[in-house]
């Protein structure tokens, strides 16, 4: 009995347990140790490597199924193939692999994936057919179901986002398709209306088929612009005519090159970025004020600022703030019931919650001393003259003199 990824298998051969240790240990290896792998068997060990690596469940991620991080990383993948050139020509390598490091270094959308570099080239191309298969059947049928809609609406929003050129365009025939797709729309007594209904409550105008017009729109501009004769031309500025060059993602036939290519533009991208930034740091020194001549203040500005000449007197709602506040403590001591006398003889400026609470601190710090020679039936027998202090509650303290010595702590009489 072994275990092959965690799980029992008893029926495993030598090459698939081989194999399960390679796929576990792949990145610790070193590139040169797996030169005696042929193009198959590597193929084998990344299949293995990208199921084993792949979530139970989940949506979106990298592939839309919840992968969060390629199956292999970049870093092994560039030393690996460096070191051996031949494991460059795998297609199973590109798709699994390389395509998961061009999503995840940069993410669709983003300002680092232009659309032009969305997709390498022969896969654009059948992504382009793909989409003009689908239009072209939706638009032949006469009954739409709930799959087939969300299908359509998939592809209209992945038509808009196409990057096209005039070779791409006339190649793959798609214009036209989309142009019988538009028409077949605007019928109104077919189930291909229900494309013209608004997407979104809050936009009347935002259609599938509005959508799609535009980019026919777009596509004609930039038909237009290249000297091709166009008939029913719409030109408006709002409408992106697609101008950029698709001459660098002829040349992207992998992921691999696609992932080089963004490279490549994310750093022309960056530093034209730092050169942005550096004029607009030096047309502000140019542009911003600066100070030519200092002017000498005031008597009126220099009162201003030294906060003299100004009237000190506080202002009637401060006057009637502190009328109010002291009207409130009064009241609060007369709520506050029975003081203690002691304390509020110590602290007159106390109230009567503060003069309820009267702990020992409270009460040595109130006491009377009287100085002169305490009575026999308040001492013990052998005390000394000083000063008596009357705590009230507690014991009494006598505090010597400053000529004699000698203290005496004793309990009052009962």
């Amino acid at each position: 009995m072994t275990r092959l990824h965690g799980k029992a298998n008893s029926q495993s051969s030598l090459v698939d347990l081989c194999r399960s240790v390679i796929v576990i240990n792949l990145e610790r290896y070193p590139p040169d140790a797996l030169g005696i792998l042929d193009e198959d068997e590597w193929d084998n060990i990344v299949h293995v490597r990208y199921e084993t690596t792949k979530p139970q469940k989940g949506k979106g991620g990298l592939d839309g199924k919840g992968r969060v991080n390629p199956a292999i990383g970049e870093k092994f993948m560039f030393e690996l193939e460096t070191t051996i050139p031949l494991l460059t020509q795998s297609k199973i390598v590109d798709e699994l692999v390389w395509k998961d490091i061009v999503e995840f270094k940069f993410r669709t959308g983003g300002v680092s994936r232009p659309r032009w570099l969305l997709y390498p080239w022969p896969v654009l191309q059948q992504v382009v057919k793909d989409y003009e298969k689908t239009l072209a059947r939706v638009t032949q049928m006469d009954v739409l179901d709930g799959d087939t809609r969300e299908l359509c609406i998939r592809t209209i929003q992945g038509v808009c986002e196409l990057p096209m050129d005039v070779p791409l365009l006339n190649s793959s025939g798609i214009g036209r398709t989309v142009t019988k797709f538009i028409k077949a729309c605007s019928v109104g007594t077919r189930c291909l209306h229900v494309f013209c209904e608004p997407m979104t409550s809050s936009n009347a105008k935002d259609t599938p088929c509005a959508r799609l017009e535009g980019t026919v729109q777009a596509w004609k501009q930039m038909a237009a612009s290249g000297g091709v004769q166009i008939k029913d031309l719409v030109e408006s500025p709002s409408i992106d005519t697609c101008s950029f060059s698709m001459s660098k993602t002829r040349t992207c036939m992998s992921w691999r090159d696609l992932l080089e290519a963004l490279d490549s533009y994310d750093m022309v991208r960056k530093s034209s970025q730092g050169a942005r930034m550096r004029e607009r740091r030096q047309m502000l020194d140019k542009v911003r004020p600066k100070v030519v001549k200092v002017r000498q203040a005031s008597s009126r500005q220099e009162a201003i600022i030294s906060r003299q000449g100004l009237s000190t007197k506080p202002c009637p709602a401060k006057r009637r703030i502190q009328k109010l506040r002291m009207e409130a403590s009064i009241s609060s001591m007369r709520r506050g019931g029975p003081t203690n006398p002691v304390a509020t003889t110590a602290f007159p400026g106390s109230t009567a919650s503060s003069a309820t609470r009267v702990g020992f601190g409270a009460a040595v710090a109130s006491a009377t001393g009287q100085r002169g020679r305490p009575s026999s039936n308040n001492m013990h027998q052998g005390s000394k003259k000083g000063s008596l202090l009357h705590v009230k509650g507690v014991r009494q303290m006598l505090i010597p003199d400053s000529k004699k010595g000698g203290t005496s702590l004793h309990r009052p009489s009962k």
